[in-house]
């Protein structure tokens, strides 16, 4: 029961970094955020489309559509949604529905995998086929594929589908103009992209590999292996063409050649397609992970600037009016702010701690730079962490002094010259277990007998995982010293010395010290003696053995 009570305190305190606001839509949104008419529109599990205010997030309208709602297009100046069960609504600006089609009931179509569009027309990807929709909401198959095309990508002029194993390019009356088959592997989930000035196709597959075709040809020019399927939409920005892998892996590729800029390991799978966007004046990423992480990863490197998360898988995250705007699988839509922000990479949420130090540290960023960062702990008050120039930081607590027994929660905000964070700030719950045992330490010492005004090394680790200790404290004959894994030393006089270490959680290692006077090394003369006694036993038994009358 304690244990169960602790998980339901633990989630109750997720973190959120500069979170504006956030909304419950009933159940997991099942869409990417889509801008409509000055509202953020998302389709949720419980059948109902919701246009919510991007700034306040309140909720203007909802509309019921039908279950399960697998994808939202702008089409004509309005916004159309799909389900999974063949049923297309075209909903208005003010969320009145200007007409529906059901397409099961007309056309015996079990399944709708993807919509898209262009200025004219409106594709839907079926179970058994593809369709045309015309602005009025007639429906007319314009192609049938061998396999139910799971993927779509609609353009001016052509339109491009994945079918099983086969990516097929259409003109918009449904005329093939070329197909590519996989080796092995199908098409699934990552819609293809494409780029005219490279006149590529990019698309993920099952194969484990993100593929490039040749737009007008077919021909593949590239691909790239990963060690897992592909299954995000891939984003094309800056000649670079982003994307994530089952591997755990996101990857930042040349357009032109496919070479890999930058890879990073993620926390888990993203499986939708990232968003390009600004946070804290930085041009990054921005990627959402089945785990709920949300990650900005700065575009030229990959280094992750900042990382937040929220309950539930997170969905392609939306970037407007310097929010980022992400919908969940925990029922909520999320608007973070980005002029400036916060995260913590230290502790993780949920840690246990004992009696040692706790050091927290993240990443911040800020468009009116240099920030600063400061800590809350329990609410109890801000304080200064130590903020360098790239903006990582890090604050060190005592639980002793500074942590209850049981739940507590740690908070972060950033302060620059416009201005701080307010409302909802990053949050993450550690738990005190007042019964954790005091760890020791393993001192090692680099000389077996010291010499005075000679320097000398005292190594510490911990003696519970091996580890080196930072900022211990080093006491000798009252004189105090600290030091990060190891202290350099040296000791003007010779003669035995009290020497004590200590630090927060650790027992303190009391000990002597011995200091030998200056002068010769005392191994050298104890190789000296050695050498002389050598030296006598080889001229006895070579030449005075041999005297006559000796023994």
């Amino acid at each position: 029961m304690k244990k169960t009570l602790l998980l339901i305190l633990l989630f109750a305190s997720l973190s959120f970094a500069s979170l504006a606001w956030q909304t419950s839509v009933g159940s997991e949104v099942t869409t990417k955020p889509v801008y409509f008419e000055k509202n953020i529109a998302v389709g949720s599990g419980d059948g109902k489309v919701y246009a919510i205010n991007p700034s306040t997030g309140a909720k203007v309208w909802n509309v019921p559509v039908g279950k399960t709602i697998i994808d939202l297009s702008l089409f004509d100046g309005e916004l159309v949604s799909a389900t999974t069960a063949g049923r297309i609504v075209r909903i208005e600006k003010d969320g009145k529905i200007r007409w529906e089609l059901d397409l099961k009931k007309l056309y015996n179509t079990s399944y709708i995998y993807a919509i898209d569009s262009n200025s004219n027309y409106l594709y839907a990807a079926t179970s058994n086929g593809i369709y045309r929709i015309t602005k009025s909401g007639e429906g007319s198959k314009i192609y049938e594929t061998r396999k139910p095309p799971t993927v779509l990508n609609v353009e001016s002029t052509y339109l491009l589908v994945g079918a099983g194993d086969t990516l097929i390019k259409l003109d918009l009356d449904g005329k093939k103009q070329w197909e590519k088959t996989l080796d092995f592997g199908n098409f699934w989930n990552s819609n293809p992209i494409t780029s005219e000035s490279f006149s590529m196709v990019y698309v993920g597959a099952l194969d484990n590999k993100l593929h490039a075709y040749n737009l007008n040809t077919g021909y593949e020019r590239w691909n790239v292996l990963t060690n897992g399927w592909v299954l995000t939409t891939p984003l094309l920005a800056d000649n670079t063409v982003f994307f994530g892998s089952t591997d755990g892996n996101f990857y930042a590729v040349d357009a032109g050649n496919g070479d890999i800029k930058w890879k990073i390991k993620l926390s888990a799978t993203s499986v939708s397609q990232p968003g390009k966007g600004v946070i804290g004046g930085k041009n990054a990423i921005f990627v959402g992970c089945t785990d709920g992480n949300l990650y900005a990863l700065d575009m030229e490197s990959g280094d992750v600037i900042w990382k937040n998360s929220v309950s539930g898988r997170i969905d392609s995250p939306l970037f407007y009016q310097n929010r980022i705007i992400i919908g969940s699988s925990d029922g909520s839509v999320y608007s973070f702010t980005v002029e400036r922000a916060c995260s913590i990479d230290s502790p993780v949420d949920g840690a246990i701690v004992g009696k040692k130090e706790v050091v927290v540290s993240g990443r911040s960023v800020s468009e009116a730079g240099p920030q600063q960062v400061y800590v809350n702990i329990n609410n109890l008050g801000w304080t200064e962490a130590n903020t360098s120039e790239d903006g990582s930081w890090m604050f060190i607590i005592d639980p002793s002094r500074e942590l209850v027994d049981g739940l507590n929660t740690i908070s972060c905000k950033v302060v620059d010259r416009n201005g701080e964070e307010t409302g909802v700030y990053t949050s993450v719950s550690v738990v005190k277990d007042p019964n954790a045992p005091l760890d020791s330490f393993i001192v090692t010492i680099s000389e077996k007998l010291p010499i005075e005004d000679k320097p000398f090394t005292i190594y510490v680790n911990s003696k519970e995982d091996g580890s080196p200790v930072d900022r211990f404290a080093l006491s000798i004959d009252g004189k105090n010293y600290t030091g990060n894994k190891n202290i350099t030393i040296t000791l003007e006089e010779p003669g035995s010395y009290k020497l004590t270490i200590s630090k927060i959680g650790f027992t303190d290692n009391v000990r002597w010290l011995n200091i030998a006077r200056a002068g010769i090394d005392p191994l050298f003369i104890g190789i000296a003696g050695v050498l002389l006694l050598l030296a006598i036993w080889f001229i006895y038994t070579r030449f005075v053995k041999k005297v006559p009358g000796g023994k």
